[in-house]
């Protein structure tokens, strides 16, 4: 029997069976890199273009943002050789008292304006206010007086017996029934 404390046969097949599955993974895994790569070529191929024309905008843009960059430190060169704005005390001044004046010419206006609103309330205040109900009994008095007015030209025709009287009559009896009518239809829509 040989000696069993150095007999390694048995590691020697479990260690060739390790490199055999370790040979496999790494199969797999360039097989798993291989497809990744395959996949991100074709994506790169996909947004190749669109690249391109990203970079060609940005090239415009940066060509237009210098120039514009140029335009407005000329502009501005031009604005401190054309208008300097350097204030000198008496232009501090004039434009101090002219702002004075626009303040001055404001307040006045609303003085003004404030004034005329309280004449309006005064003048508001002596007025007498009439409800919707008070006013159109009053309307309803004034038709009445005019139908004893009717009344009395009626009566007077009547025992003088004169065509002028007679026609009055039937005018102010015309006047009369319009003015009632036109008083009942207003009524009714305001209460609706």
């Amino acid at each position: 029997m040989p000696n069993k404390k150095f007999d390694y046969s048995n590691d020697m097949v479990q260690d060739n069976n390790v490199q055999g599955e370790n040979e496999s993974k790494e199969i797999l895994r360039r097989q798993r890199l291989e497809q990744r790569n395959n996949a991100l070529a074709n994506e790169f191929r996909d947004l190749k273009p669109e690249i391109g024309r990203a970079y060609n905008q940005l090239c415009n843009l940066a060509e237009k943002s210098g120039a514009l960059s140029e335009t407005m430190l000329s502009l501005l060169e031009l604005l401190k050789t054309a208008l300097p704005v350097r204030l000198t005390d008496e232009d501090r001044k004039a434009l101090r008292d002219e702002l004075h004046g626009i303040a001055d010419n404001a307040v006045m206006k609303i003085r003004k304006e404030r004034e005329r609103m309280e004449h309006d309330i005064r003048r508001n205040a002596s007025r007498i206010s009439l409800t919707p109900a008070t006013f159109w009994c009053m309307v309803m008095a004034i038709i009445m007086l005019a139908s004893f007015f009717a009344c009395t030209i009626f009566a007077n025709e009547s025992l003088i017996h004169s065509d002028l009287l007679g026609k009055l009559a039937v005018y102010m009896a015309a006047a009369l029934l319009f003015c009632m009518v036109a008083v009942i239809l207003v009524c009714h829509k305001l209460n609706q």
